[in-house]
């Protein structure tokens, strides 16, 4: 009955994992393939979480750091993005397809020095388009507080289109099911104005935008789309409250 579901909060269940001396998560997302988690970690960790059995395997170990996680909406493919601004995409068997950077580097620049700062533990999103044909980053534009999109062929790995250095904040992206848009959020506090949310198309060109109607303070933590495309969802969070 209603009054079942107020008795009280959901009950967590906590599965310890058992990382190194100050490796922390950074990243999970779920594997249908596997029916189990994956898990990133900042020391670079791949861990396979089976959370019936209880059991957990290291898959794999990148440089750098794990920023984030992502399979593919068919589950056949993983992308990962690392620490070295490195962008990884294998197979669910852990087969690496391929290998490029998030942005291109100028010679001379050791691509073994992480390229974030240290205390920066998450960030560099992926997110896939519903078919899994193309799937965009966003990532830190060198020597600028700027951030650019870019969209990847699923196949080999090319970049399908970018967007122009724009001020986006944090590590929030998330591309509409049905294809359409890729929302992201503005910041706009050189201009003394709230974040807007804006929608790039793949081509990476800005379509639209709106402002959020909260302080200026404000700060976007979280976009996304629901399953039939007609929803987006924000986590906002203010000095007063959140919403």
């Amino acid at each position: 009955n209603e009054r079942a579901w107020t008795k009280g909060p959901l009950q967590a269940e906590i599965d310890p994992l058992d990382l190194e001396p100050e490796d922390v998560i950074t990243s999970f997302d779920y594997l249908m393939e596997k029916e189990a988690l994956i898990v990133g970690t900042s020391n670079g960790l791949l861990l396979l979480h089976n959370v019936d059995g209880k059991e957990t395997e290291v898959v794999g170990r990148v440089e750098g750091g794990v920023k984030c996680i992502s399979p593919s909406p068919d589950g056949d493919l993983l992308g990962v993005t690392t620490g070295l601004g490195q962008l990884l995409v294998m197979t669910h068997d852990w087969d690496l397809l391929y290998e490029t950077a998030l942005e291109d580097q100028p010679d001379g620049v050791d691509v073994r020095e992480p390229k974030f700062p240290s205390g920066e533990m998450f960030g560099s999103p992926i997110t896939w388009r519903g078919d899994g044909k193309y799937f965009a980053t966003l990532s830190e534009v060198l020597n600028s507080s700027s951030k650019r999109l870019k969209v990847w062929e699923r196949d080999g790995g090319a970049v399908h289109a970018s967007s122009e250095p724009k001020e986006l904040m944090g590590s929030i992206l998330d591309w509409m099911p049905s294809g359409a848009k890729i929302a992201a959020v503005c910041d706009r506090k050189a201009q003394n104005e709230a974040p807007s949310i804006v929608f790039f198309e793949r081509n990476g060109l800005e379509r639209s935008s709106f402002p959020i109607g909260e302080p200026i303070d404000a700060t976007v933590e979280l976009l996304k789309w629901n399953c039939s495309s007609d929803l987006l969802a924000a986590v906002v969070r203010c000095g007063n409250y959140d919403s």
